[in-house]
């Protein structure tokens, strides 16, 4: 088995989205004064690669600590939407090949290439973006988790968020922040998106894997 690692590094001044907590990673105690190591780790609950739980939209829904743990491990099926243009709305007839192979309860990866912006703040931010008539129809395909390689499924400077209602009020997950899904040759493989288990949290960063034979 191979093990394909999607997520990007944490670290101090890396890429958040606007308005969030930055990130920082200090030393609590140290080898030189303490004999051991430990650090201290400030950052908001979507920073990098991360998971974002119902409750990140909708007051009633579950939190990321209620969430069966077979939620976040299972078959996934890539679409690969390379090359757009920046803020190019993604809509069901480009995505309609991979739709088709849709199971319920599967996962959609979306392969737009942005993580290549990643370190490039504000180009980042013009990512490509779902429209709300194709969020319906990925929900109507009754998935479980859909996963980008951008910021957000939804468009960031424009600071509206209708993909992400449609996916948090039919409980299906978000994954954001993806990279190097242009390792992953498989369109249709075994990917886990593991999050911490933070009480009563909106979401959490992940360690994103794809598991190839």
């Amino acid at each position: 088995m191979k093990v394909i690692d999607l997520s990007h590094l944490i670290e101090k001044g890396m890429p958040i989205f606007p308005g969030d907590p930055e990130p920082s990673i200090e030393s609590a105690f140290t080898h030189e004064k303490d004999s051991f190591h430990v650090n201290r780790l400030l950052m908001g609950s979507h920073t990098g690669t991360h998971i974002d739980a119902p409750y990140h939209i909708d007051p009633l829904g579950d939190p990321i600590d209620t969430i069966p743990i077979h939620r976040f491990v299972g078959m996934g099926v890539k679409v690969s939407l390379t090359g757009l243009k920046p803020e190019t709305p993604i809509t069901t007839a480009m995505m309609s090949p991979a739709l088709e192979q849709l199971h319920p309860g599967d996962f959609l990866i979306i392969h737009t290439g942005w993580d290549q912006y990643f370190h490039h703040h504000d180009h980042y931010q013009q990512h490509p973006y779902l429209t709300p008539e194709a969020a319906q129809g990925i929900v109507e395909k009754q998935i479980s988790l859909i996963a980008i390689d951008a910021l957000n499924v939804d468009p960031t400077l424009k600071e509206i968020y209708p993909a992400h209602e449609v996916f948090m009020k039919n409980d299906c997950l978000i994954v954001e922040n993806l990279c190097g899904l242009d390792q992953v040759k498989a369109t249709r493989g075994l990917y886990a998106f593991l999050p911490l288990k933070l009480k009563g949290a909106d979401g959490s960063p992940l360690r994103a894997v794809f598991l190839q034979p």
